[in-house]
């Protein structure tokens, strides 16, 4: 699913992709997320990886609508009546937002005070980032957004990313066969947030 036409901000936006190119990630991602308290929020539009995952661990969730980047964004509840949530999943979000520490500050309208918060992003060298991601984060500047935000980690753990990988890399030029390369070999990193 594609938001804007020239810029695939949903990074399972790909034609291509299936959910079998990552299923170890879906794997990996259900060990990992230890605690779901219901009513559930995953942050974006609906995708492949998110509604696999909610088939995998068997809960609903809603997502969100609106551009994140802007006061705008709400939950969209398809006529639920939620008022705030418990779990939220931010998988490969963060690092597409023009500001992500606003958009934390604005999750808080949306979850209680005993909230879980799951938030993946990958690290890449800086000369690797791609044309989508506006901000890619080491771990000592993204632990001081979310302290700045009002969260604190709970968990905290990273894995190597592997991605699928199509033959028309190959052919489509030397960068982007050297992306793909480098983002399979990305560092994902995971963590589990509360409120401070």
């Amino acid at each position: 699913m594609r938001l804007l036409k020239n810029l695939p901000i949903d990074p399972f936006a790909c034609e291509d992709y299936k959910i079998e190119h990552n299923l170890y990630r879906l794997k990996w991602t259900k060990k990992l997320i230890d605690e779901i308290k219901e009513p559930v929020l995953d942050i974006g539009t609906p995708n492949v990886f998110g509604q696999a995952l909610a088939k995998y661990i068997n809960i609903d969730m809603d997502n969100t609508r609106g551009d994140l980047n802007f006061d705008g964004w709400v939950p969209d509840l398809l006529g639920k009546p939620v008022n705030k949530y418990r779990t939220v999943f931010c998988f490969e979000v963060i690092e597409h937002l023009l500001s992500p520490a606003m958009f934390l500050k604005r999750l808080r309208d949306f979850i209680t005070d005993d909230v879980v918060v799951y938030i993946t992003y990958p690290i890449r060298p800086h000369f690797m980032w791609t044309h989508i991601h506006f901000h890619e984060y080491d771990r000592r500047r993204f632990l001081y957004m979310l302290d700045y935000c009002g969260f604190k980690v709970e968990k905290y753990e990273w894995r190597w990313q592997r991605d699928y990988f199509t033959w028309r890399f190959i052919f489509s030029g030397i960068r982007p066969l050297l992306l793909r390369w480098w983002i399979g070999r990305a560092r994902r990193q995971y963590y589990k947030l509360t409120l401070k």
